[in-house]
This record gives C-alpha cells, structure tokens and sequence, in this order.
C-alpha cells in the first residue's frame, strides 16, 4: 500500500547517515555512460557563473615578430560567460524492521535499499544526459549533419566517410582532455559488422571488430556504447521499453580527463557539495515493527558548456 505521507513520525531521528553516503557516492552503474561523457564538478554554491575560453582565441595567428625597438604584438583572448542553477533530486523507500532484523547481515537490506534507490536516480540522470546529447540543436551551427545512406545498409552507405567527417569538424581538445565516441547498442551492432569497417582490421569478409579496434581506426580515446533502456509506458499497462539513448545517431565529444578552468568539454554536470547524502528516519507507522525510512539525494545542472567540442551524426540507422 502506498504512503501517501512520507513525512517522518519523529523528525528528531531524522539524520544523514554517513557510512550509507559513502556507500551511494562509490556506487557505479557500469550499464550506463553519463558520468563518464558528462563528468561531475563539485561546487559550492546552487547557481553561479562560470566562464568559457573560444575555439578562436586559441587559434587565431599573431604576428610576433619584432624590430630592434619595436613593441611586441599586443594579443587577447576571447571569453563568455554562462551560468548553471541545480536542481534537487532524490528518492525514497521504506526498509521494513522485520525485514532487517531476520536478515544474516544487518546492513545488507540497508545497503540493497541504497543501491535500488541509485539505479533508478543513476537511469533518470542517464536519460537527461542522452537527451543532452542527442539533441541536435544543442550542438554549433555545423556540428550536426545526416549520414547519407543508413549504417544497416552495408552495400551503399558509407559510416568511415560520416565518422571521418565528423572527427575532422571538432576542434583540437588539448592535453587535459579525451576525445569519446558515443552510441546506443543498436547503432554499435549495425557499425561492428560493417564491410567498411571489418576492411580496416585486414579485409575481414565476415566478424566483428571491437570497441578498442575502432577507438584504433579513428584515433579517438574510447568508444561508450549504452545498452541502458527505460520504460515508457505507464504503470498498470504493459511494459513498452526502448534504449535511452537515441538508437538512430552517433556522436563524437570532448570529455575533460579532469575538469579544471582549462579545460575543453561539450557537457558537464555541476553538482553542489558535499554531492549524494542519504538519510534515514525512523517511521513506527509503517509496517507490523515499524519502518527506516531512506532518502538519497543530491542537488545538480547538466550543462552543455562548449557547443562546438561535439559532433552529432543523425539518421544512422
């Protein structure tokens, strides 16, 4: 039966509970990529402003040659400003004292209550950042483009020109950052077999080449391929479920090996210390010897922060 209520019976039990935070931060999903395409940066402050270098700032030629009493060249560089506003998220469940106290380890339903609780927190920020992502118009003007022929086609499309093309837009990231390639599973399955690509690994006619064969083939750092999927349909109807993230593009994106002020990133997310807290109360009213009511939560923006630091291809399958 649902609890319409969740409120506490006794709020002066109400407490963060440290060892359950710690275990919620090192939780890790490995089904799903958003942290790894989107990396976290802790803040300190629920919105703020931060600033973003130009691609052209650091590309642009000065002269700097000089005469014998000649000034040298005077250079600047070019900067904007955006701002990032968290949000406050969280879920939470009962764990039953029956429950605990018949169990062999006492914090195991604890630990597995946390864990349920993370998977589903860990899937709605999956689907944020796919969306992110996968949306063309976050991109720069001329960062998006449609394959010619769909990737399931192998006798006339063409994924090495469309990947080349893509890789060849984005401009250079620098030593503090990778570049990583991203895709639904249906996407990988389609390019994994393709003639084009089997070629590059010694004129395979049949096979499969694998994720570090293509990371080789086109010089980027990793290859993320997500087979995180979700439900659709409402509850009390049949299951209806599809891949999170957009099974029909692939992309090319700068990620931050570790956020700093210099640093190249299409997307980030910034989220507000000291990060996931969970929080337990005792709740007498629910259940036969009474409840633990747990809470995980944390206060974040996913932020799209340099809108020419990715590359989208649509319709690729």
């Amino acid at each position: 039966m649902a609890i319409s209520n969740p409120t506490p019976a006794n709020a002066t039990s109400v407490h963060l509970d440290g060892p359950l935070s710690d275990f919620a931060t090192a939780y890790e999903n490995r089904d799903m990529i958003a942290d790894r395409i989107c990396p976290i940066v802790k803040v300190d402050k629920r919105s703020d402003e931060y600033h973003k270098r130009s691609r052209r700032g650091t590309a642009h030629l000065v002269a700097d040659l000089m005469g014998p009493k000649s000034r040298a060249n005077e250079s600047t560089y070019e900067t904007s400003s955006d701002n990032y506003s968290v949000k406050d998220r969280g879920q939470m469940d009962y764990l039953s004292k029956a429950l605990e106290s018949n169990a062999d380890g006492a914090l195991s339903p604890r630990e597995e209550t946390v864990s349920d609780l993370m998977t589903k927190l860990a899937l709605t920020r999956e689907a944020r950042v796919a969306s992110l992502f996968c949306t063309s118009g976050n991109y720069a003007s001329g960062n998006t483009a449609a394959a010619g022929t769909v990737w399931t086609n192998k006798s006339s499309s063409t994924p090495m020109e469309d990947i080349l093309t893509a890789r060849g837009a984005l401009p250079p990231g620098g030593p503090n950052s990778k570049l990583v390639a991203f895709c639904a599973l249906e996407v990988w399955n389609a390019m994994r077999v393709h003639p084009d690509l089997l070629a590059l690994k010694g004129g395979m006619e049949k096979g499969m080449i694998s994720t570090s064969d293509f990371a080789s083939f086109f010089n980027v750092d990793e290859l993320l391929v997500s087979d995180a999927e979700k439900d659709t349909a409402n509850m009390g109807q049949d299951a209806s479920y599809s891949r999170i993230w957009t099974a029909t593009v692939f992309g090319l994106a700068r990620v931050p090996l570790a956020p700093s002020k210099r640093t190249s990133a299409f997307g980030l997310t910034f989220r507000v210390n000291p990060g996931i807290q969970v929080t337990t109360w005792d709740e007498p009213s629910v259940g036969v010897q009474g409840s633990e009511g747990i809470r995980v939560a944390f206060s974040d923006d996913e932020n799209v922060i340099q809108n020419d630091m990715a590359y989208l291809i649509t319709g690729v399958r």
